[in-house]
């Protein structure tokens, strides 16, 4: 987009924000899996695993901003600088557009920012040290962070230092320069530098990185994003429980999270997904305001049934009975099944409705070997409303 006459920042109000919803992406895309069955919304967009940046960057079609119709009401010019929010951690920098206002996934516990011609991006991963088991301080980060990236055979660590957050020039920080060198292979030279820094009880991961031909257009614009960056003490949630709009979800914080909605998920309505990191949907739960009187469990369950046959080659049932959750009450049906391409595994749907919150809850769930052990935690932990929570 061209930039706008005069100053076009004069009417950029400080509270339009970025947010990450729904992008198209020309980024690879995982094979695909049975794990887009019934409804909409059930899994098309990928989200890449939490592993370090892709070995070869792909453009990145804009996703939406706040408009649910596009950018028109967020002007996103060349020079215009707008500031991205995490609604679910309440941390945030600033990007400038014409280089890095593209949302490239819309992960919950991390976010990818990708230049417009893919040949640089921003990368926040959010952690959790004490649900790792990490000890305290910067070198267990720097130990997790490392641990992240030993499966590629071509990193490369070329330097470290130890610094602060310089937004407010005192959290200690350890800031750590690296490669991918993938030239012998006929790919590119990346250039690369993370900064590992806790925030109250979480840590982030600020990476940025480019291909080494164009590092020196874009490094100011990746600085100037690194040293916006600002984080609360106090984070609403926390990776591994899902809580934003009042109920609790526990999942797994090893797998790759994301929220959707349109454009963006309330307390009315939203869906949040679980995947593994080769891209398999492992849990997809959708949430609404409904009157109780017009919601029937096993209605919702059939749906989804409906959708499991017309995409499986075979299936069978294993279990169909009523189920119970703190607060909340519903049914739930486990079957065997054999998709296209002989892949074989279990698929599971719940439903259930809270009265406390007038919210119904559907949650479908595939695992390759035992799907009754792959949801029972977060059905264990599951709470209609979080502690002191109410409904709007």
């Amino acid at each position: 987009m061209a930039a706008c006459g005069g100053n076009p920042n004069e009417a950029v109000e400080a509270d339009e924000f970025i947010r990450a919803v729904v992008p198209s992406s020309t980024a690879p895309v995982p094979d695909p899996t049975p794990s887009d069955l019934a409804e909409p919304g059930g899994g098309g967009d990928d989200a890449a695993p939490d592993s370090g940046p892709p070995d070869s960057i792909s453009p990145v079609t804009p996703g939406v901003a706040d408009d649910p119709n596009g950018f028109d009401d967020i002007d996103l010019a060349d020079d215009i600088v707008r500031r991205y929010l995490n609604d679910s951690y309440r941390f945030s920098l600033e990007l400038v557009c014409g280089a890095f206002c593209n949302i490239g996934t819309t992960g919950v516990d991390r976010i990818v920012f990708v230049a417009d011609n893919g040949l640089s991006f921003i990368d926040i991963s959010v952690v959790n040290p004490v649900l790792l088991g990490l000890e305290p301080g910067l070198p267990a980060l720097e130990t997790e962070w490392e641990l992240r990236r030993s499966g590629n055979p071509s990193f490369n660590v070329t330097g470290r230092e130890d610094t602060v957050l310089p937004s407010d020039g005192q959290t200690p920080g350890r800031l750590i320069q690296w490669e991918i060198d993938q030239r012998a292979g006929g790919g590119v030279l990346l250039l690369l530098r993370s900064l590992l820094v806790q925030v109250g009880p979480l840590a982030y991961f600020i990476e940025t990185g480019a291909d080494a031909d164009e590092l020196e257009f874009v490094e100011a614009d990746l600085q100037a994003s690194v040293d916006s960056f600002i984080a609360t003490p106090n984070p609403p949630s926390l990776p591994g429980t899902y809580a934003r709009f009042g109920f609790v979800f526990p999942y797994d914080h090893t797998s790759v999270t994301t929220e959707l909605g349109t454009p963006l998920p309330t307390f009315d309505m939203g869906l949040f997904e679980q995947r593994a990191v080769d891209g398999l949907l492992e849990l997809l739960i959708r949430w609404e305001t409904i009157n109780e009187d017009f919601f029937d469990p096993d209605e919702s369950i059939a749906m989804l049934e409906e959708g499991l046959i017309a995409s499986a080659v075979e299936s069978s049932e294993i279990e169909r009975a009523d189920l119970q959750l703190p607060g909340a009450s519903g049914r739930l049906a486990l079957f065997d099944v054999v998709f296209q391409g002989g892949i074989a595994g279990q698929v599971g749907f719940y439903a259930w409705y809270c009265q406390d919150s007038g919210r119904s809850f559907v949650l479908q769930s595939l695992s390759r070997d035992n799907v009754r052990a792959m949801v029972q935690p977060s059905l264990d932990g599951f709470r209609c409303l979080g502690e002191e929570e109410s409904p709007p």
